[in-house]
């Protein structure tokens, strides 16, 4: 999702969103698999890296 608004108009859409998805990728760590856990940190990464993929392709277009 794009904000074209300015910088001080998108911080707290920015903080939320970013909020949201650890909170997510906690949840899907602790449950994916049961009696053990994911790290969040690496749950956010195997979601990032391919969207912080596809943001440099399309940039470069």
């Amino acid at each position: 999702m794009r904000c074209d608004w300015s910088a001080p108009a998108c911080a707290p859409f920015a903080m939320l969103s970013g909020v949201v998805l650890v909170a997510l990728v906690d949840v899907l760590g602790r449950t994916l698999i049961a009696p053990a856990q994911v790290p969040a940190g690496l749950m956010v990464s195997l979601i990032e890296a391919p969207y912080l993929a596809w943001l440099l392709w399309r940039s470069r277009v």
